[in-house]
């Protein structure tokens, strides 16, 4: 941004760096082909980013301490230190003078030109904000002919704070702002008909509007820790409504405007809130490449551009850090952006080709897109057969540390992966576990359930495409929240199971590290949790859950605990009471009672089980549970349930006392089956006889018991490219193992 030659200015002070005295002060883009720049000498150049020929729009006193400026389609506006702001004609064929008039009492600090979904196309809308007396963002409408401003609203913050991003949502008639402090707050944006516009008196020292302040307007919603009092940098909202935004904590939220009452009063609520990476802690913008969100941030001195579906970084180039004044822009087609930042005494253009960025910079591409930030912590996966051609494909679904849900695909017959075909935020906290439920007649519908910090249970329910292939899923309600009173604010859920009731109704069981196991009662069409009942018979924190359905009127719960036992107790009564309707009867928090069978089966935690029904044999029900622990062993133990008779009745309020008799038949151990911690196990077919487990030692070895399960040997082991296993499923011949990756193998 060097002087012309044709301006002859003399400049009142050396700029550092710049051997003309001029230097660039704040840029901005115009479209993807023109770059618009301030001087300090108070020019206003226009620079043409194909031939780079540049030329002088505008000279004036204020843009000497711009600080501001904000173009769109024709127009440009600046603000200045002194609360000043100026709107420039700057597209081709337009005429009209600059106006400038004094907008706040004190320095601009953003503008923002919005478009509305009302109003004639002769009118602009642009928001300014100031700083002192107090933050106030003001509302003008600017007509496009003669450049004329009038006054509709000013916005009053509760605080004093510097307002860095602002954005208007007409569907639902409100104004966003998001300030310094990380809150965002949410103004009326509605206009009386019969309230007219004030006109404002053009001049750089007499205040624009006499009598302004009759249209002031105070929030009538906040979230005051939308961004962790680090600063709100951007908020954006798409065409399909949705609200996004990002600050200088490293978080991308997203919120949804709610009816609060039968007033109409309005609620701002965020409905989630996700870190990009740890190394990102600075998220100046978002943008959106042919509808694929993307992240501006600075880290340290270096520009990122950061992908946020495929979490990664697609561009690092340094420039010096955030601080300095720049501007991002996309193109049409999606594959190059275009990144501008002052480094003085000049302006800095980077055209970034999106398909090859990461090449051209001489960085090291990623070899496969990650399936979650941090690791996975839980695996469920179940066989979906497509409507086309009768093809079974295995669907995976994954939760992790960074608190999504992650859809992929696998399909057996081409051996291809398609990872993270979905992704969608799962909760406010990190997701431990994971559970699902498949109805026999509708193999394509699914019921997840997913848990972890915080106390949160969250469901899902998945539906396919309408008459498109199974396989594609969609249609991903909101899910139920219930963070239930009766556990502690702080306790976190280390396992989950559910099993099927009734048509609607569902049982959950779900593990504490409190040291209590919890029953819920799920109804899908009440959308209600209910607490039935719960045991702290461990006393210590309880690492795994399982429902079994042994028969039609047989349902048992299994617990294991970092005490290295397994527990069994009988919840039959379950599935009577619902039918009856006498859980709306039964107090919350319940004791559960004394367990049918204890074993002690490990020295040390169980962090894996599961369980299989075996062919019956007289007299009663056989079952086969498989545990594996932190001191590296893989048990296998073969028990037997029979009916001792002499049922009692349901009372009120009370558990049924249900006379079950469990025998041990016999307990198979390997005492070192893994170097390192048994992370996972799992049943290979029905019969049984197969096991499969997985440790932090990263094998995963195949296991073949006799007939009778009184000994386990090995049959294969695989070595598992995935680091630090935490969780193993088996779908049809497809084992899949999940940690920091997700791979699968072939039974």
């Amino acid at each position: 941004a060097d002087a012309d030659a044709d301006v002859d200015a003399q400049p009142k002070k050396r700029a550092r760096g710049s051997t003309t005295g001029q230097a660039a002060k704040v840029v901005s883009f115009q479209g993807t082909d023109r770059a618009l720049i301030t001087s300090t000498q108070g020019r206003l150049y226009s620079v043409n980013l194909t031939d780079q020929a540049r030329s002088l729009l505008w000279t004036s006193p204020d843009l000497e301490t711009c600080n501001a400026m904000a173009a769109r389609s024709g127009f440009t506006a600046t603000g200045s230190a002194y609360g000043c702001v100026s709107v420039i004609a700057t597209g081709a064929g337009l005429q009209p003078t600059p106006v400038t008039w004094r907008a706040h009492a004190s320095k601009v600090m953003h503008l923002a030109w919005v478009e509305a979904s009302e109003g004639a196309a002769s009118q602009l809308d642009l928001f300014t904000a100031g700083m002192l007396p107090h933050a106030e963002v003001a509302w003008w409408k600017i007509q496009a002919d003669r450049l004329q401003p009038l006054l509709v609203a000013r916005f009053v913050l509760d605080t004093p704070t510097f307002v860095q991003a602002i954005a208007l949502v007409p569907v639902s008639q409100v104004v966003l702002v998001g300030d310094r402090n990380g809150c965002v707050s949410m103004f009326d944006a509605r206009v009386p008909a019969d309230e007219p516009m004030l006109e404002v008196l053009a001049g750089r020292d007499t205040p624009s509007v006499q009598g302004a302040n009759c249209r002031e307007r105070n929030p009538i919603s906040s979230l005051p820790d939308a961004h962790r009092k680090q600063g709100v940098t951007d908020i954006v909202v798409r065409p399909d409504g949705s609200i996004w935004s990002c600050g200088r904590d490293g978080h991308v939220c997203r919120y949804t405007v709610l009816e609060a009452d039968a007033a109409g009063a309005k609620k701002l609520h965020c409905t989630s809130r996700h870190k990009l990476h740890p190394s990102v802690s600075w998220i100046q913008r978002l943008i959106f490449a042919q509808e694929r969100p993307l992240a501006v941030c600075f880290v340290k001195n270096d520009f990122w551009l950061w992908d946020i579906a495929g979490r990664s970084a697609e561009t690092r180039l340094p420039c010096g850090g955030g601080h300095r004044s720049n501007d991002v822009v996309v193109r049409s087609d999606g594959l190059q952006v275009l990144f501008a930042f002052v480094k003085q005494p000049g302006v800095h253009v980077h055209c970034i080709e999106r398909d090859r960025g990461l090449s051209r910079l001489g960085l090291r591409a990623t070899v496969k897109p990650a399936l979650h930030g941090r690791e996975s912590n839980c695996l469920g996966a179940w066989v979906a057969v497509t409507a086309k051609d009768s093809d079974e494909h295995v669907c995976i679904v994954t939760g992790g540390e960074d608190k999504d849900i992650c859809l992929s695909l696998f399909d057996a017959k081409a051996g291809q992966l398609n990872p993270g075909m979905f992704r969608f935020q799962g909760s406010g906290a990190a997701i431990r576990c994971l559970s699902q439920h498949i109805w026999p007649d509708q193999p394509d519908k699914m019921l997840l359930v997913t848990a972890g910090a915080k106390g949160h249970i969250c469901c899902w329910q998945m539906t396919p495409a309408g008459a498109q292939e199974a396989v594609q899923w969609c249609n991903w309600p909101p899910p139920w929240h219930a963070k239930l009173a009766t556990s502690p604010p702080d306790a976190r859920i280390m396992d989950i199971a559910i099993t099927c009731l009734g048509p609607h109704s569902f049982l959950l069981a779900a593990v504490y590290d409190d040291a209590v196991l919890r029953l819920f009662l799920l109804e899908l069409d009440r959308k209600r949790f209910t607490q039935l009942r719960q045991s702290d018979f461990h006393n210590r924190c309880v690492l795994a859950a399982k429902l079994v359905r042994v028969s039609q009127d047989v349902l048992l719960v299994l617990s294991a605990g970092t005490d290295g036992r397994v527990a069994m107790w009988d919840c039959s009564w379950a599935l009577r009471d619902v039918l009856a309707g006498i859980h709306d009867k039964v107090a919350a928090a319940a004791p559960l009672g004394q367990p049918l069978w204890v074993e002690k089966l490990h020295q040390s935690g169980v962090n894996a089980v599961d369980v299989a029904v075996l062919p019956p044999r007289a007299p009663g029900a056989r079952l086969r549970i498989v545990t594996g622990g932190d001191d590296n062993a893989l048990t296998a133990s073969t028990i037997t349930v029979n009916d001792a008779g002499n049922n009692t009745t349901v009372e009120d309020d009370k558990p049924e006392q249900r006379l079950l008799c469990v025998s041990l038949l016999s307990t198979a151990s390997v005492v070192s089956a893994h170097a390192a911690s048994v992370t996972g196990v799992s049943f290979l077919g029905d019969g049984g006889l197969k096991v499969v487990s997985v440790s932090s030692d990263c094998r995963l070895s195949r296991w073949t018991l006799t007939d009778d399960a009184s000994a386990i040997s090995c049959a294969d082991v695989d070595i598992v490219d995935v680091h630090d296993p935490q969780a193993v499923a088996v779908a049809g011949r497809s084992i899949i193992v999940c940690g920091l990756g997700l791979q699968v193998f072939s039974v």
